[in-house]
């Protein structure tokens, strides 16, 4: 993969401004497109993927890894918190599919009527804990300009922390992600 930062004129940095990233991709989309005079399809692919990767906290912060250290991958435990959390995600997650299939199997407006109240009461668990994924998110993503001023710094240590916070971002994002399918799906 080409450098992310480089396709659309951004300073490499693990904290990036949402509209400044967006005002980025329209300025090179405008021309890199194909019906630009200048622009190709393949360009225009690669700055389809680099803004989506600069999008994603975790997939900006292991590109930016990519690029700048050697650090070699290695797993790295989840704290306490994080694996109650994936427990709960898991069994929310459990709960939904069992109420999902339920809602497809049913085949009359009573059926359907009865079971609203079950599926409600899933929606609002799960609702519930994208919200807390969404604070936990939101704590780690104050954490990258610090990261930012570390490397600006010249901290070597710098890498393995990132590494770290890019593993916790990359869990939540999923889960969160899942929950926002399962919900997807209990729509009635």
């Amino acid at each position: 993969m080409s450098n992310c930062f480089e396709l659309l004129g951004l300073t490499p940095r693990a904290a990036m401004d949402d509209d400044l990233l967006e005002k980025a991709y329209l300025d090179a989309a405008k021309v890199l497109h194909p019906d630009h005079a200048s622009g190709d399809s393949a360009r225009t692919s690669a700055l389809n993927e680099a803004i989506s990767v600069l999008r994603s906290p975790s997939r900006r912060l292991k590109h930016l890894m990519e690029l700048n250290s050697a650090v070699a991958w290695k797993a790295i435990p989840l704290e306490p918190s994080l694996m109650d959390l994936f427990a709960a995600v898991g069994r929310q997650l459990e709960s939904a599919g069992k109420v999902t299939e339920k809602a497809k199997s049913v085949s009359t407006a009573l059926s359907r009527a009865l079971l609203s109240g079950e599926i409600l009461k899933v929606r609002e668990s799960l609702e519930d804990l994208n919200g807390e994924i969404s604070s936990h998110i939101d704590s780690y993503l104050h954490e990258l300009p610090g990261l930012d001023a570390r490397l600006s710094q010249g901290d070597s240590t710098v890498w393995s922390d990132a590494q770290k916070l890019q593993v916790k971002l990359a869990y939540l994002e999923k889960w969160q992600t899942q929950i926002r399918e399962r919900l997807f799906q209990l729509m009635i």
